[in-house]
């Protein structure tokens, strides 16, 4: 079979455009003016000991414990779910 090359580069640059498209709404999924971000707690010689997740309010500037730090834990790599009602995040020990 004989196919022109033409609509298949036409199906690629629609299917890479969908693609970004939902890129863009699952970042727009983040709850508006909150951040999550992580504090790291290192030892007297600057190893990391932990990491602990926290939520920053924009707006208001307050800032709060999301998980606790616990020595060698380290929750990382946080993700808001696609409603922005979530967080998913991995943690790791040693």
């Amino acid at each position: 079979m004989n196919t022109h090359p033409l609509p298949r580069a036409a199906a690629a640059a629609v299917v890479a455009t969908v693609s970004a498209a939902s890129g863009i709404s699952a970042q727009a999924a983040t709850p508006t003016g909150t951040i999550v971000f992580s504090r790291t707690q290192l030892t007297a010689d600057n190893a990391p000991r932990s990491r602990s997740l926290w939520l920053l309010d924009v707006a208001s500037g307050k800032v709060r414990a999301l998980t606790a730090p616990t020595d060698r834990v380290f929750d990382m790599t946080a993700a808001w779910s696609p409603d922005g009602t979530r967080l998913v995040f991995e943690r790791g020990t040693t």
